[in-house]
């Protein structure tokens, strides 16, 4: 299930129960075509699952975490940015509830 909330905890959109494993980004594609501008005026904070919204949809920006890899571990400068974005993006956690 998707759910989109705004920066004052107020759920903008909630998607039909996906069955089976469904990788995020495909449901929020399945739901709200790129080819809409849906998130033109938005700043968007998501986390990885959403890989490739920036270049898929037209959006004010899109704020995603630093991804580490194998070889190359975060800094702690990306590590700190991480956090930053994560503790904004609690909020969508704490709309649901």
């Amino acid at each position: 299930m998707l759910v989109i909330v705004n920066e004052l905890k107020e759920i903008l959109y909630i998607s039909h129960p996906v069955n089976g494993k469904c990788h995020d980004f495909n449901v929020l594609k399945k739901m709200l075509s790129p080819d809409k501008k849906y998130f033109i005026e938005s700043n968007i904070l998501v986390d990885l699952g959403f890989l490739g919204m920036d270049k898929q949809y037209d959006c004010k920006s899109v704020c995603l975490p630093h991804k580490k890899s194998k070889n190359k571990p975060l800094t702690l400068e990306q590590k700190e940015e991480n956090r930053i974005l994560s503790s904004k993006r609690i909020v969508v956690e704490n709309a649901i509830s």
